[in-house]
């Protein structure tokens, strides 16, 4: 799971550390504005951009929404952990994910809990 999460966090916070010392360890996070194209011809406007020092140039918006979901995704595994950490009481409780591929897509939930299986057949028993 860390290995999922290093990226984009060190992206996220070597973006904020650009902003807020320029030039620093992190350098310079250059940011283009939505820009009027070419006023010859229909109005046109391409997306805000960014970029970190020498990395791709690419669209704010689709980067924010990533960010996003993998900050709900993030929490989602550090809810588990903690659950997981948790002292075993009367009624044990596992957690489980879901694979993506049996995920309703209306209403993709990531994570079920249910009764240990022991603990269900002491309760059928």
């Amino acid at each position: 799971m860390k290995n999922d999460h290093d990226t984009w966090i060190r992206r996220i916070v070597s973006m904020r550390n650009a902003i807020e010392h320029p030039g620093g360890y992190s350098g310079h996070l250059k940011i283009n504005n939505i820009m009027h194209i070419n006023k010859n011809i229909l109005p046109y406007f391409n997306a805000p951009t960014w970029q970190l020092n020498s990395h791709t140039e690419s669209s704010i918006l689709p980067d924010m929404a990533t960010f996003i979901e993998n900050n709900l995704g993030l929490s989602e595994d550090i809810l588990v952990i903690l659950l997981e950490k948790l002292p075993k009481g009367d009624i044990p409780l596992i957690i489980y994910e879901i694979p993506v591929e049996e995920r309703d897509v209306n209403c993709p939930i990531r994570f079920k809990v249910s009764l240990h299986p022991d603990y269900l057949m002491q309760l059928e028993n």
